[in-house]
């Protein structure tokens, strides 16, 4: 899946087509810009930005990014919102396990170790999704994506950091 993100930030999406195909578009004289784009939900914020100017190719309405290149992004804040849906969720999940505590002793216990389990399961997953962002978005931008960003009228994120 491609996005093509453009200078306001806006997004568009081809689900058939990926990086991989690029070279069968250019040896059919194409672009990706001659893709069927279809609106995407997703708003381009800075991250997604940077890394589209680390790992995506020109397109003559912004940049064009593979979903693969979006991965260390998307990982992270994916794994934090489940985090943050089971830190919302914990509270009434607790209060019905203490109604089963007289009936079923020792439940209280069980949920407080996996509660720990789980949350140091998670610290760990967020440090290392964490650890696979910065290492994406600390490689050098590619200079000749962020003049065609800025040709077009993007801004560009800062910091930046350009080879």
């Amino acid at each position: 899946m491609l996005y093509r993100i453009r200078t306001d930030h806006t997004t568009e999406w081809v689900n058939s087509f990926g990086k991989k195909d690029f070279a069968l578009l250019v040896e059919h004289g194409r672009t990706a810009d001659d893709l069927p784009w279809e609106p995407a939900e997703r708003i381009a914020d800075g991250d997604t930005i940077r890394l589209a100017l680390r790992y995506g190719v020109p397109s003559r309405v912004g940049l064009v990014v593979d979903v693969g290149d979006l991965v260390p992004l998307d990982h992270r804040d994916q794994v934090l919102k489940a985090h943050a849906d089971w830190l919302a969720a914990r509270p009434a999940y607790r209060k019905q396990v203490e109604r089963l505590e007289p009936i079923m002793p020792g439940g209280l216990a069980h949920h407080d170790h996996l509660d720990e389990a789980v949350d140091a399961s998670v610290r760990e997953t967020i440090n290392r999704a964490h650890a696979e962002f910065l290492e994406a978005i600390e490689s050098p931008a590619n200079t000749t994506l962020v003049r065609h960003w800025r040709s077009l009228g993007g801004r560009v994120p800062e910091p930046i950091g350009t080879d």
